[in-house]
């Protein structure tokens, strides 16, 4: 489970985008998260409760 979701990440991190994961903690399932994390792909890894306040600070 999450292997699309991982290989879209690499395409997006190859085009110079920053990957953000959710934790496990806050995933009801862990599989895509997890796999973009085992590739060592996400630049952060957030809980579900502070991913819009770092959206905001990202944008701002």
């Amino acid at each position: 489970m999450g292997a699309d979701g991982r290989e879209g990440a690499r395409l997006l991190k190859q085009g110079g985008s920053h990957i953000w994961a959710q934790d496990e903690a806050s995933c009801v399932i862990y599989g895509m998260p997890m796999a973009i994390v085992k590739a060592d792909l996400a630049d952060a890894v957030y809980s579900l409760d502070d991913i819009g306040r770092h959206l905001v600070e990202a944008c701002l």
